[in-house]
């Protein structure tokens, strides 16, 4: 998310599905800048979501219910992203294992 408006719009969708009841974590990645972010970050943790910090660089990855995820490869100076979108049972778990094992790694935030 490149612009301010762009979480918040986030952060409403991603409320709405805890309310739901719907596992919704959030992994926060690159350098100590999310730091800067300290009144979102604790907005979205308000909603219910759960945040926790690696130092990955430009790369996202959402999962839905281990059945379908998007990986998302940015390069940040040139505002620029490529998306994968994968409909793969097999692969969509094995990214949900990658990113729970990940977060088990992650640091608080």
């Amino acid at each position: 998310m490149y612009q301010v408006r762009e979480k918040y719009e986030w952060l409403r969708i991603l409320q709405q599905l805890v309310k739901k009841g719907v596992d919704v974590r959030i992994l926060l990645i690159g350098t100590s800048e999310h730091k800067r972010e300290t009144e979102m970050i604790q907005a979205y943790q308000k909603a219910g979501i759960r945040m926790r910090y690696v130092p990955l660089e430009n790369f996202s990855l959402v999962i839905r219910d281990g059945q379908e995820c998007k990986i998302t490869l940015k390069a940040r100076d040139l505002l620029e992203k490529v998306n994968v979108h994968i409909q793969d049972n097999d692969l969509a778990t094995a990214m949900q294992s990658y990113f729970l094992m990940t977060w088990e790694k992650a640091g608080k935030v």
